[in-house]
């Protein structure tokens, strides 16, 4: 996804730890923790046009899980 940008509460930006941003867009959320759970969204924009909006809505009941989220 060419310019995929995640937000959750402030911008991820994929750099490592708790978050990591692959090429194509997709978001992997490692170590889940209920204070995970929330909104999750996917502005995406090619550079022609209006951005595409995604909202992702996450539940936490648990821990120990790897996470990956695609629009």
């Amino acid at each position: 996804c060419v310019g995929c940008v995640w937000f959750f509460v402030f911008q991820i930006d994929g750099s490592g730890g708790h978050y990591k941003l692959f090429a194509d867009g997709t978001l992997q959320i490692i170590g889940l923790y209920r204070y995970d759970s929330g909104v999750y969204i996917c502005m995406a924009s090619n550079g022609i046009g209006e951005p595409i909006r995604k909202e992702v809505y996450l539940t936490v009941k648990g821990t120990e899980f790897i996470v990956f989220v695609s629009i």
